[in-house]
Parts: C-alpha cells; sequence; structure tokens
C-alpha cells in the first residue's frame, strides 16, 4: 500500500485519525514526564494525560464529523428544492464553509482572552513580583522542562482552537438553517419515511453536533483545571488553573452553545411549520374542489361517466385524507422527546461541572 493510500484511509477514517492523534499526545507528553525529575508521575496523572488525549482526539474526530457529513445531509434535501434552487444552495454552502469571516472571528474570540490571561499572569511575575507561572522551567531549568513547557502550551491552545472551530460550526449550522428558512422554498415529503417530513436527519445532524460540543466543553473544563494541578501538586502556585475571569468565559460558552441550539430548533421547527401549514392549505383546497364537484354529479348519477367520475373523486379524497393525517403525525412529532432528553443530559455535566468549580473557588 502507497504512503498515499494510507494517508487517505485515515484521514477518511476520522474516528480512526482521532485515536492516533491522541495516541501521539499521550506517548509524547508522558516521555517528556518522565525526564522531569521533580514531577511526580503517579497514576492520577497518568489519566489526566489520557483524559486531555482523548479529548484533543474527539475534538478533532467531531470537526471531521462535521465535514464529512454536512454535504450528504442537505443533499438529502435535494427533492425538496423546487426548480434548480439546491444548486444554488449547494454553491452558497460551499462558499460559506470555505470562507469564512466568522471562522476567524470566533476562534480570535475564544481563545484570544485566554492567552491575554496567561500573557497577564507572564508581565505580573516578571515585572512586578507576581505569583510563579506553571512552568516546568521555571522550577527546573533544563532542556527537557522547557520542552514539556512548549508541547504543555501547544496542547492548551489546540484545545481551545479546536473547541473554538466547534463554537463556529454551531454557529455556520445556525446561519445555515435560517438562510434555508428566508431564502429557499424547500417542500417537505409528507410521505418520507423518515418523519417531519424527511427533516429527521437534519435535525439529529444538528443534535449531535450541539451534543458533542457540550461534552466537549465538559470534559474541556475538567482538564483544563486538572491537568495543571496535577503536574504543578508539589510547587507553589499563583492559583488554581480557572480563575474567576476564565469561569465568566466558560459559563458563556455554555450559554452560547444553549442559546444557539434553541436557535437552530427554532429554525427546524419554523420550517416544518411552514410547509406543513402549506400543505394543509393545499388539501383543504383540494378538499373544496372535490367537494363542489361531488354536489355538482350528485345532481346526474344517472350519467355513467358521471359515475366513474365520482369514484375518481372518492379516491382522490381518500389520498387526501391519508396526506391530511400523515401531516398531523408530522406536527406531533415537530417537539421529540428524545431530541430534548438527549441534550439535557449533555448540557447538565458541563453546567454541573462549572458549578462545582465556582463553589470551590467561592470556599478557598
Amino acid at each position: 500500500m502507497e504512503i498515499r493510500e494510507i494517508y487517505n484511509k485515515f484521514t477518511t477514517n476520522y474516528w480512526l485519525t482521532s485515536l492516533l492523534l491522541s495516541g501521539v499526545i499521550f506517548l509524547t507528553f508522558s516521555f517528556l514526564i518522565s525526564k522531569i525529575e521533580s514531577y511526580n508521575y503517579d497514576f492520577t496523572s497518568l489519566l489526566i494525560t489520557a483524559a486531555v488525549s482523548i479529548l484533543i482526539g474527539y475534538e478533532y474526530a467531531t470537526i471531521k464529523y462535521f465535514f464529512s457529513n454536512i454535504y450528504l445531509i442537505f443533499r438529502e434535501l435535494e427533492p425538496s428544492f423546487p426548480e434548480k434552487q439546491y444548486q444554488i444552495f449547494s454553491h452558497d454552502l460551499k462558499k460559506k464553509l470555505h470562507r469564512s469571516w466568522q471562522f476567524y472571528l470566533t476562534i480570535t474570540v475564544v481563545v484570544l482572552p485566554f492567552l491575554a490571561l496567561e500573557l497577564t499572569d507572564i508581565l505580573k511575575y516578571k515585572f512586578f513580583n507576581g505569583s510563579t507561572p506553571p512552568y516546568f522551567y521555571l522550577f527546573e531549568k533544563t532542556f527537557w522542562s522547557f520542552s514539556l513547557d512548549i508541547i504543555n502550551t501547544i496542547i492548551q491552545y489546540s484545545l481551545l482552537l479546536f473547541l473554538a472551530v466547534i463554537i463556529w460550526i454551531m454557529i455556520e449550522l445556525a446561519t445555515i438553517l435560517n438562510e434555508l428558512d428566508k431564502k429557499y422554498s424547500i417542500c417537505i415529503n409528507v410521505f418520507d419515511s423518515r418523519e417531519i417530513g424527511g427533516l429527521k436527519p437534519l435535525r439529529n445532524f444538528v443534535l449531535s453536533i450541539v451534543s458533542r460540543y457540550f461534552i466537549t466543553l465538559t470534559l474541556v473544563i475538567i482538564s483544563y483545571e486538572s491537568l495543571i494541578e496535577s503536574m504543578f501538586s508539589n510547587v507553589m502556585l499563583r492559583h488554581k488553573a480557572i480563575i474567576p475571569c476564565e469561569i465568566i468565559i466558560l459559563s458563556l460558552m455554555i450559554l452560547i452553545g444553549l442559546i444557539i441550539f434553541l436557535k437552530e430548533q427554532k429554525l427546524i421547527s419554523h420550517l416544518i411549520d411552514k410547509n406543513v401549514n402549506y400543505e394543509l392549505n393545499e388539501i383543504y383546497r383540494n378538499y373544496k374542489e372535490i367537494y363542489d364537484k361531488i354536489l355538482e354529479i350528485n345532481s346526474n348519477l344517472n350519467d355513467d361517466e358521471n359515475k366513474r367520475e365520482l369514484e375518481n373523486l372518492n379516491i382522490k379524497m381518500n389520498f387526501f385524507e391519508k396526506k391530511e393525517i400523515r401531516i398531523k403525525e408530522i406536527l406531533s412529532k415537530e417537539f421529540d422527546p428524545k431530541t430534548i432528553s438527549v441534550f439535557i443530559i449533555t448540557t447538565l455535566p458541563s453546567i454541573i461541572t462549572l458549578i462545582k468549580e465556582i463553589n470551590e473557588i467561592m470556599n478557598q
């Protein structure tokens, strides 16, 4: 197998790639830590290092999952677009995902505050006798401690960078759904076997991204503190890894996730309502036409041709009745208990973890 084929296999199977990425991070980190004489690398530290390594891989897998499925999800909706609107939408989608100013803005907004806090601590230590920042090189001036500080910084900011990309993904999804609702005239397929008129895969995809975001955020809150605390438990620290400013930032991240999820669900519900109302109006219009024709035919039942027409009208009436029943089923499944349950289950841990961190700070 050629190197290019091996590369394509790994990049296509994003879970395999994320596992490889996590393994490389874990082994590199563990190797460098073993070279630090002042560091006691116990079982707890090993677990925390593994958790952070897995978190980086999980974030990477979430991002790859989005880009591997986003076009497939919307391609399934192609029959719902009238005429050539899907081609326009598909072109706009590719353009949006490849050239998005929101991408760079989101990364800046997420990463910059943490970078500013770290630089502030370094400046305070350097020029104003502030507390010692958590860098190994300040306690053990060797090549290995310097290398570990570099790797640790790369890991922490990679973690935040990937998190920023996931936030951007959720924002883009909300923007795409909003444009889908405002600019395009998609029609739901009442008889689609995938429920809610064929929009269920889209709703599940949105839920999957949001759920992965909150799982990631929970692990970020835990890992961002625990890793540094574990590494520097035997030296004097300036404070815990997560300080009030970082608590505020992480709280805003949770709030952003909640707002985006509610916005996305509202947009999907509006898409369903708009199409359902249109379909119902069409059904009632057909009911009226059929009813008027039946009244007209009843006055001439002796005519064989009218009898056949009446039979055809009854067949049409039965069809529209079944269609009306299907539409009402769609309305009954517009608010899916499973969606709400999954959202709550994945959201609560991040909120509870953050409250726990705030409580520990308050009790110091």
